[in-house]
C-alpha cells in the first residue's frame, strides 16, 4: 500500500510537470495508486490533472473520463473545495475538446456548455466565457448570425477569473474576426497584447498564429514573417498543436514559400498517425493538401517519405485531400450543416495572399539587394534591333568586366538592360544565324559560356573554333586574345604543359602589339601557372605584366591587383597589403580591382589594430555589386565592428554578409557566419533571432562541432522562450557530442544548462543529478570554480526534493574544493565561495544547525563586502541577522540586517520594507 504523504507528494510533482506523455503516464499511475489506496483527495485532485494532461498530450478524447468521474464526485460532495474553481475552469476545456470530436453529438456539447453555464452563474462568475464558446460552437456549425451576436455579448461582458487568459481571449477574437475579413481589427485587437506580458504557455504562439493572414492583408508582410517564424518555433515540437501547424503550413503556401511548406509537411505527417483528435486531423490533411498542391503546379516533381516509403507529392495530395474533405462530412453529418465541408473546400483552392514573402532576415535582404540592381527585367530599356550595335554593346560589357571594373562599366547601357546576358540574348532573338564576324564573336562568347557552367570541353571546342574564324577573317588582335583564353582552359583542365605553351606563344605573338594585348597575354600566361601550381613563376609572369603596363593606371592597377591576391594566397600579406595599397592610388574608380584592394589595405589595417581606417576601407568595398565582395567586405566590418566594441552593427554587417553568401550561391559560407551571428544575437540576449540565425545555419553545416554549437545556442534560445521540451531534447543531443568526443569543459556546460531547465521545471531529483554530472565534467576539465559552482547547485536542488543526506554530503564535496579559489585572481572565481557559504548557511538552518548556519552566512556576507559586490551582500546580511535573531543573539542581528539596509538598492522598496519589519521585530 503506498503512504498516503508519497501520494501527495506525487499529486504535487505532476502538478508542475510540463505537458507530454511523460506526464500523462504518471499521472495515469497515480490515479492508479490512488485508487487503490482509496485516497479520495488525491483520486480527485489526480484526475483533474489528467483532464488538462490529455488535452495537452495530444489525446484529449481521454479527457472526458476523468471530467466525468471528477463532477460527479464534486457533486456528491467528495470533492477537494480548494479545486473547485480549477473543475470550473475545465469546463471550458471539455466543451472545447467535444467540438472536435463528430462522433459526439452536439447536444451532448451543448449540454455541457449549459451546465458550465449554471454553474458559472451560481458561483456569481461573469458569463464571458460562455459567450466566447457560444461564439466559437455557432461559428463551427455555420450559424453565422448566432455567432454574431454572441460575439456582441462577449465583447460587451466583463472578463472575470474565469476568462481566458489577457492572451487567448484575444486570440479567439482574432480568428473571429479574422474570418469576418475584419483584419484592420484583428490587428488592432492583438497589438497591445502582444506589448504586454503573456505568461499562459500557449501565448504567444496562439494569437501569432492567428495574426499571420491579418498582418500579410493590412501590409504588415515583415510582421507576418517574423510571426510565423516566432510562432511556429514554441510549437513545432507540440503534439497538441497539430492544427495550429497546420495554419503555419497554410501560410507557408499561400505565401510563396512552398518549400518551406513542403518541410512542414515532411515534419509533421507522421503526426496523422495519432493525430489527437479529428478536427485537428482535418485541419492538417486540407493545408497539407493545399501545400501539395502548390508544388505540384509549380510543375515540380518531389517525393515524401511516410513510413520509410517514397510517396509522389501528386499522389500524397489527392489522399489528403479526399481524408480532410471525408473529415468534414462527419462534421457536417454531426452538426447537420456543410459549414466544415465549406471551410475545407476553401483552404484546398485558397488563392496566394502574396507572390512571395521573404520568411528571414536573410531572404529580405537577398531581395532587397536584387530590388536595388539594374540588371532587373522590368527596370531594362528597349534594347536595339541592329545586330551590330547589340554586338558593340556586348563586347563593350564584356571587356568591362575582363579589366576587373565590371561593376562599373563605361557602357551604362549594357548594366542598365539587364547585363552581357541580357545583350547576348537579344542578339540571338534578331540574328539567329549570324555570319562572318557576327559569328565568331558569338563563338567565342558560346566558349565563355561553357566556361561558366564549368564544361572545359565545350569550353575549348568553341574557343578554338573562334580562333580559327578571326584568324580567317584578319582579327589577329582578337585571336590572341582567345588564344589565352584556349590555354587557361586547357590548364584548368590538367593538360598544363599544352596549355603553358599556348599560353607562351600568345604571349610571343603580342609581342608587336599594344600594351593592352601585351599585359593581358602575360596576365593570362600568369593565370595558366597558377592554375598548373607554378606558383613562382606565376609570380613572375604578373611582375613582368606590371612592368609593361607602364605609365597606364589602368593596366597597372589590374596586373598590380592580381599581384597582391597571389602574395596574399602565398601568406606574403605585408607586400601584397603594400601592392594593395599601391592599387589605391592607381585605380580612383569604383570597381571591383580597386574594391579588392581596399578589403586587403583594410585587412593590414585590422591586423595593425587601426579599425577605424579598416572599417572605412571594409566599407568602401561594401559599394561592390558582386556578392563575392559584398559577403567578404561585410564579414570583415562584422570583425571590425566587433573589435571596436558594437556588437549591433556587427550583427548587421553579419547579417549582410550571410545574404550576399548566400546570393553568391556560397552556402557552406553562409552557414558558418550564420553560426557567428547566432552566437551575437546569443551573447545580446536576443533568443529569437539567435534561434532563427541557428535554424539558418543548421542543413548547411557538415562539421560535427559546428552543428552542436548551432544546436547549443538553439536549446539556449528554446530555454530563453520558455519551450523547455524542446531545450531538453536539443542539449541531450548536445550532451551525446561531447561525451563522444571527451571534451570535458563544454561537456559540463551543457549539462549544467540542463540542470537549469529542470530546476525550473521545479524537477529538483533530476536537476540535482545532472548538477553533479556538470560538476564531475568541469572537475575532469580542471575547472574548479565551475566546478564548485555546480556542486552548490547539486547541493540545494538535493535539498528542494527532500534528501538531506545527500544535499549535506555534496555541500561537503564543495568545501573541501572551495580553498582552492582563494588563489584565483578572478572576482566571479572568488565570488563562489560567498555563494557556497550562504548556501550552506541556508541548508544548516533546514536541519537545525543554527550555530553553523549563521557562521557561513557571516562568512558569505563578509566575502560579498570584499568583493564590494553590495547586490550579494544584503541578502547574506539579512539572512546572518534572521539566523542569529532565531538564537536571540539580538545585537548580533540588528547589526547585519542594518548593514543589509545600508547596501540595499534605495528604488527596492519592497526589500527595504521587509528588511524594517525585520528590524523591528529584533
Amino acid at each position: 500500500m503506498t503512504a498516503p504523504q508519497d501520494l501527495a507528494d506525487r499529486l504535487d510533482a505532476v502538478w508542475s510537470m510540463p505537458h507530454g506523455r511523460a506526464q500523462v503516464a504518471a499521472v495515469e499511475a497515480l490515479i492508479r495508486d490512488a485508487d487503490a489506496a482509496h485516497d479520495g483527495h488525491v483520486a480527485y485532485g489526480a484526475r483533474l490533472v489528467a483532464v488538462t494532461a490529455y488535452i495537452k498530450g495530444a489525446e484529449p478524447a481521454k479527457a472526458f473520463v476523468p471530467f466525468a468521474w471528477a463532477v460527479a464526485a464534486h457533486d456528491r460532495g467528495e470533492g477537494d473545495p480548494r479545486l473547485e474553481d480549477h473543475l470550473l475552469w475545465l469546463f471550458k476545456n471539455v466543451t472545447g475538446s467535444l467540438l472536435r470530436h463528430p462522433e459526439v453529438p452536439l447536444d451532448r456539447t451543448m449540454a455541457v456548455l449549459e451546465d458550465m453555464e449554471r454553474r458559472y452563474r451560481a458561483a456569481g462568475h461573469t458569463m464571458n466565457p460562455v459567450h466566447m464558446y457560444r461564439t466559437r460552437i455557432a461559428d463551427h456549425v455555420g450559424d453565422r448570425a448566432t455567432a454574431d451576436e454572441q460575439y456582441r455579448l462577449w465583447c460587451a461582458t466583463p472578463r472575470g477569473e474565469m476568462a481566458d487568459c489577457v492572451g487567448c481571449e484575444p486570440t479567439r477574437k482574432v480568428a473571429y474576426l479574422t474570418a469576418r475579413g475584419r483584419h484592420e481589427e484583428a490587428v488592432a485587437v492583438a497589438d497591445p497584447v502582444l506589448t504586454g506580458e503573456l505568461s499562459c504557455v500557449e501565448q504567444p504562439a496562439a494569437i501569432l498564429t492567428a495574426l499571420l493572414e491579418p498582418y500579410v492583408r493590412v501590409g504588415r508582410a515583415q510582421d507576418a514573417a517574423d510571426a510565423h517564424r516566432r510562432a511556429y518555433r514554441l510549437l513545432q515540437a507540440d503534439r497538441s498543436e497539430l492544427d495550429t501547424i497546420a495554419d503555419h503550413v497554410e501560410f507557408c503556401a499561400r505565401t510563396g514559400n512552398p518549400a518551406r511548406a513542403l518541410e512542414l509537411v515532411q515534419r509533421h505527417l507522421s503526426w496523422l498517425d495519432e493525430p489527437g483528435s479529428p478536427m485537428a486531423e482535418m485541419a492538417f490533411s486540407a493545408a497539407a493538401a493545399l501545400a501539395l498542391r502548390t508544388v505540384v503546379e509549380a510543375g515540380h516533381e518531389v517525393t515524401l517519405t511516410r513510413d520509410a516509403v517514397e510517396v509522389p507529392a501528386a499522389e500524397l495530395a489527392t489522399e489528403l485531400r479526399e481524408r480532410a474533405l471525408a473529415l468534414a462530412a462527419r462534421f457536417d453529418a454531426r452538426n447537420g450543416t456543410t459549414a466544415q465541408g465549406d471551410q475545407v473546400r476553401a483552404v484546398l483552392a485558397a488563392d496566394q495572399l502574396v507572390e512571395h514573402l521573404p520568411l528571414t532576415g536573410t531572404a529580405r535582404r537577398i531581395e532587397a539587394a536584387e530590388a536595388g540592381m539594374p540588371a532587373r527585367a522590368e527596370q531594362a530599356p528597349a534594347l536595339p534591333d541592329d545586330p551590330d550595335e547589340l554586338l558593340a554593346l556586348a563586347l563593350d560589357g564584356e571587356n568591362s568586366e575582363n579589366s576587373g571594373n565590371g561593376e562599373n562599366s563605361a557602357v551604362g547601357a549594357v548594366s542598365a538592360a539587364g547585363g552581357v546576358e541580357a545583350v547576348w540574348a537579344r542578339f540571338d532573338e534578331v540574328c539567329p544565324e549570324p555570319e562572318g564576324l557576327r559569328l565568331a564573336h558569338r563563338t567565342a562568347r558560346r566558349g565563355v559560356e561553357a566556361w561558366e557552367r564549368e564544361d572545359l570541353d565545350e569550353a575549348l571546342a568553341r574557343w578554338q573554333e573562334a580562333v580559327e574564324r578571326y584568324d580567317e577573317l584578319g582579327e589577329p588582335e582578337r585571336a590572341l586574345g582567345v588564344r589565352g583564353w584556349v590555354g587557361t582552359a586547357l590548364c584548368a583542365a590538367g593538360r598544363t604543359d599544352e596549355g603553358v605553351a599556348e599560353l607562351e606563344s600568345a604571349l610571343a605573338a603580342a609581342g608587336g602589339a599594344g600594351a593592352r594585348p601585351r599585359v593581358g597575354a602575360q596576365l593570362r600566361l600568369s593565370q595558366g601557372l597558377w592554375l598548373a601550381g607554378r606558383h613562382e613563376e606565376s609570380v613572375a609572369s604578373t611582375r613582368a605584366a606590371i612592368e609593361q603596363a607602364g605609365d597606364e593606371p589602368a593596366l597597372l592597377g589590374e596586373a598590380t591587383s592580381d599581384l597582391s591576391r597571389q602574395l596574399l594566397a602565398l601568406g606574403e600579406v605585408d607586400e601584397a597589403a603594400e601592392h594593395a595599397a599601391a592599387v589605391l592610388e592607381l585605380v580612383a574608380e569604383p570597381g571591383q580591382v580597386r574594391h579588392q584592394a581596399a578589403l586587403l589595405v583594410g585587412r593590414a589595417a585590422a591586423r595593425a589594430e587601426d579599425f577605424e581606417r579598416a572599417g572605412a576601407l571594409f566599407a568602401e568595398a561594401c559599394a561592390s555589386e558582386v556578392p563575392e565582395v559584398l559577403a567578404e567586405a561585410f564579414t570583415l566590418r562584422g570583425h571590425v565592428a566587433g573589435d571596436l566594441g558594437r556588437p549591433e552593427e556587427a550583427v548587421e554587417h553579419y547579417a549582410e554578409a550571410v545574404a550576399q553568401h548566400t546570393r553568391a550561391g556560397d552556402i557552406a559560407a553562409a552557414a558558418e557566419l550564420s553560426l557567428r551571428l547566432a552566437f551575437l544575437h546569443s551573447e545580446l540576449e536576443r533568443p529569437e533571432e539567435a534561434a532563427d540565425a541557428a535554424d539558418e545555419a543548421l542543413p548547411f553545416l557538415t562539421d560535427p562541432e559546428e552543428v552542436a554549437q548551432a544546436r547549443y545556442v538553439l536549446a539556449t534560445s528554446h530555454s530563453a522562450l520558455g519551450a523547455t521540451g524542446q531545450a531538453l531534447e536539443l542539449f541531450a543531443e548536445v550532451r551525446d557530442h561531447y561525451a563522444g568526443t571527451q571534451e570535458d569543459a563544454p561537456l559540463g556546460q551543457v549539462l549544467a544548462d540542463t540542470a537549469d531547465v529542470l530546476d525550473r521545471l521545479d524537477q529538483d531529483a533530476e536537476a540535482a543529478r545532472v548538477y553533479a554530472e556538470a560538476a564531475a565534467a568541469y572537475g575532469r576539465a580542471q575547472l574548479p570554480a565551475k566546478q564548485l559552482e555546480n556542486l552548490r547547485h547539486a547541493a540545494m536542488s538535493a535539498h528542494w526534493a527532500g534528501d538531506g543526506d545527500t544535499a549535506l554530503r555534496t555541500l561537503a564535496e564543495a568545501d573541501a574544493l572551495a580553498p582552492v579559489l582563494d588563489e584565483d585572481e578572478q572576482p566571479w572565481a572568488r565570488a563562489q565561495r560567498g555563494f557556497l557559504d550562504h548556501a550552506a548557511a541556508r541548508l544548516f538552518a533546514a536541519v537545525d544547525r543554527f550555530e553553523e548556519a549563521v557562521v557561513r552566512a557571516a562568512a558569505a556576507a563578509a566575502r560579498f563586502e570584499e568583493l564590494e559586490a553590495a547586490q550579494f551582500a544584503a541578502p547574506a546580511h539579512a539572512l546572518h541577522g534572521r539566523l542569529a535573531g532565531q538564537l536571540g543573539r539580538t545585537a548580533e542581528a540588528r547589526a547585519a540586517v542594518e548593514r543589509a539596509l545600508e547596501l540595499v538598492d534605495d528604488e527596492d522598496e519592497e526589500t527595504r520594507e521587509e528588511l524594517r519589519e525585520l528590524l523591528a521585530s529584533l
